[in-house]
């Protein structure tokens, strides 16, 4: 399936956040010395955690045990569920992963989980991941069941709508059917069905425990291959990629959105802390027609509403383009709802920006003290910032009325913006509260003489005689050759310094056959992986000088992603490529060179 880029645009300081509902790689990183255990793995939430009876809340939930793994050896299963190393035991501050950060290949730990209810133990000598080779996976098995309507969170059991001609229908499931287990393996969500699924191969058998009218009900039956022939047919079915994968026919609202912290959601007044905090409105899309904005938070639809286990885009999920819902969210602080016919998935949503297209401020990141209330910044010489009067270390508290609470929110207030428009910036010096307002200059007409230089007093910007002006000029694809490399922990310092991008040297999310290539017949560059867990998933790439050039927001996500970059505009130079998943990262260094 061909993932279509959402929309591409220019800044200057980014940073981003996320809900912390991570899931788990049982490896530490790339490294030949690192323990290596061979796991995928979620983590759970605590209403999970109790309905599953599991007494520690913080550990690991394999969704899947890789060949030819220390895991596999340990005898260890999908639906395991480990808490502890030795005597390490995951908490609210240490994952399984930071236990295993503790160990190299080689050495021996006794890994503490629970299976079907009992607490267990085994030894294992931990390997490296350069050690074990590539698992193989074959045809994937399809029971043909998709989300129910009426799905509810923090209960046993899941509840499905059958696929005509399925393995499922086959078996006497109907609409309404609630999944209690899957071979013997308890079943709370979608991720626990789709990890059950995705450990079958065709022609096995599978045993399904339902509910029906309050009856328990068993079926079995050799289950059935995925017919790629219909694979169009299928999207959105639960078990290909429950998160990911959009039927045409399901409501599309039209939004990029963030998920916001629980401090944040307490300091900006909102009592549900599991909404989206809208980053950007897509052009012609039910919410631009509903009038939803940048900066609304969105908390419901209808009589539904945001929680730990169900996020707008769960939410999303129950709806078809055409149909009528009412939208909750807070805007300014105020509750309010508005009508909306939701839309279909738009095929082609991109847009581009150059540098005199694009609003550019002129701030950068300065100290912030903690518990500090606003954004404290730098700002740049010759710049819209500094035409208002602005000085270093000024604490932004609002732009154009939207409270500022990080550097998040400045991003978003910025990419609202065109040249020439007004922006009205209330900041704080030295206890005092001035506001200003200016017309914002495009990124060209912001003199500037070389590169940008941070002066290692933390408290401002100088120039150096160095260019580091991003390249406008288009590069033909065939004429280049393109390399991903891993960030040096000295090139993830200098842009964080120099641009505010946080972008970590230390790759934490497992990416499977990554891969950028040249596309000729586009003149773009052609960027495909797969991601083997699920989660809320972003990408994003950023030229030279830390400026956002693509940007993809795919809301829940597992399995495979390709897409066509264009990047090609921006010349010969280096790049930075950010995958992210709830809170795990991979960032690659991206080399375009001429031949």
């Amino acid at each position: 399936m061909r993932h279509l880029c959402a929309w591409t645009l220019t800044l200057f300081v980014f940073s981003f956040t996320g809900k912390v509902n991570a899931q788990t790689y049982a490896w530490s990183n790339s490294s030949s010395k690192s323990a290596y255990l061979g796991i995928h793995s979620d983590q759970v939430s605590e209403e999970k955690a109790a309905l599953l009876s599991f007494n520690n809340a913080y550990g690991s939930y394999i969704t899947k045990v890789l060949k030819n793994t220390v895991a596999e050896k340990a005898g260890l299963l999908p639906f395991d569920y480990i808490y502890g190393v030795d005597n390490f035991r995951t908490n609210e501050g240490r994952s399984l992963t930071d236990i295993l950060n503790k160990y190299e290949a080689g050495d021996k730990g006794t890994i503490h989980f629970i299976r079907k209810g009992k607490a267990q133990s085994v030894e294992v000598a931990f390997g490296s991941r350069s050690e074990t080779g590539r698992d193989q996976s074959s045809e994937s098995a399809f029971l043909g069941v998709s989300p129910h309507q009426d799905e509810q969170a923090n209960k046993l059991g899941v509840k499905v709508l059958i696929v005509d001609g399925s393995t499922a229908e086959e078996m006497g499931l109907k609409d309404g059917d609630l999944i209690m287990a899957i071979n013997n393996n308890t079943l709370v969500d979608w991720q626990d069905l789709t990890a059950s699924v995705s450990n079958i191969s065709p022609g096995q058998k599978v045993e399904v425990e339902y509910q029906r009218d309050g009856k328990n009900l068993k079926a079995e039956q050799a289950i059935k291959g995925r017919d790629t022939n219909k694979m169009d047919e299928l999207e959105g079915i639960a078990e290909i990629a429950p998160l990911a994968r959009v039927t045409q026919d399901r409501g599309f609202l039209g939004i990029h959105s963030d998920n916001v912290s629980k401090e944040k959601a307490r300091r900006l007044g909102f009592d549900n802390a599991y909404g989206s905090y809208v980053s950007h409105v897509i052009e012609g899309s039910a919410a631009e027609k509903a009038g939803l904005q940048t900066f609304d938070y969105i908390f419901g639809i209808n009589d539904l509403r945001t929680n730990e286990e169900q996020d707008l885009t769960s939410l999303l999920r129950r709806f078809k383009a055409g149909e009528e819902v009412t939208i909750h969210y807070y805007r300014k602080g105020q509750l309010s709802a508005q009508k909306v016919v939701l839309g279909e998935r738009a095929t082609n949503i991109s847009s581009t920006r150059n540098e005199c297209e694009e609003a550019f401020f002129g701030i950068s990141q300065s100290h912030q003290s903690l518990g500090e209330e606003g954004v404290r910044v730098n700002i740049i010489s010759k710049s819209s910032a500094e035409a208002m009067e602005m000085k270093d270390g000024d604490v932004i508290l609002s732009i154009n009325d939207h409270k500022m609470v990080d550097w998040e929110d400045i991003t978003m207030a910025i990419n609202t913006l065109k040249v020439g428009d007004k922006i009205t910036v209330t900041y704080q010096r030295d206890g005092k509260t001035n506001t200003a307002t200016q017309a914002i200059k495009s990124y060209c007409d912001t003199p500037r003489e070389g590169d940008w230089e941070w002066n290692w007093d933390g408290q401002s910007w100088s120039r150096s005689e160095s260019d580091d002006t991003p390249n406008t000029e288009r590069v033909n694809v065939d004429e280049v050759s393109v390399a991903l490399q891993d960030l040096p922990e000295d090139e993830a310092q200098s842009i964080k310094q120099r641009y505010g991008l946080e972008m970590p040297s230390k790759n934490t999310l497992s990416v499977n056959d990554l891969l950028l290539t040249p596309n000729s017949n586009l003149g773009m560059f052609h960027l495909r992986f797969n991601l083997p867990n699920s989660g809320d998933t972003n990408i994003r790439v950023f030229n030279g000088v830390g400026r956002l050039i693509y940007q993809y927001d795919l809301g829940g996500f597992s399995g495979p992603f390709e897409d066509d970059i264009d990047i090609s505009q921006n010349g010969p130079g280096s790049y930075y490529l950010e995958i992210r998943q709830n809170d795990q990262r991979l960032s690659k260094k991206i080399m375009l060179q001429s031949k």
